[in-house]
């Protein structure tokens, strides 16, 4: 979405939601070591999905 048609608080919001989610797919990110399971990785996407969600909304 192009920012130039978006209400500035829209664009606020939108802003802080970006935070939210690059933080959250950041600490996964730190938390695998590269050895987890295909079911590891579903489950710590999943928790940051939850995570991300629950911040947003």
């Amino acid at each position: 979405m192009a920012g130039s048609d978006m209400h500035p608080l829209l664009m606020w919001w939108e802003e802080e939601r970006r935070k939210v989610e690059n933080k959250a797919l950041e600490r996964i990110d730190a938390q695998m070591t590269g050895l987890e399971s295909p079911q590891r990785k579903r489950f710590l996407r999943a928790e940051a999905e939850e995570e991300t969600q629950a911040k947003a909304g």
